[in-house]
């Protein structure tokens, strides 16, 4: 199962922690289009997001 999380540039760090402890993954951090960015918004603040996080677990 993949799992896709977002952040802003000033949350990546702390999305990015939140995610390894929730799933003991390192995800893979890729930047998103800007028509994405409001449609996904920042797992922190919910202001429009730039980063997708993705961590594939076996669940």
């Amino acid at each position: 199962m993949q799992h896709h999380w977002y952040a802003c540039s000033e949350h990546v760090d702390l999305t990015m922690d939140d995610m390894i402890e929730a799933y003991l993954l390192a995800p893979i951090l890729e930047t998103i289009s800007e028509s994405e960015q409001t449609e996904h918004p920042c797992y922190w603040c919910k202001q429009p997001s730039e980063y997708q996080l993705t961590a594939s677990s076996e669940d």
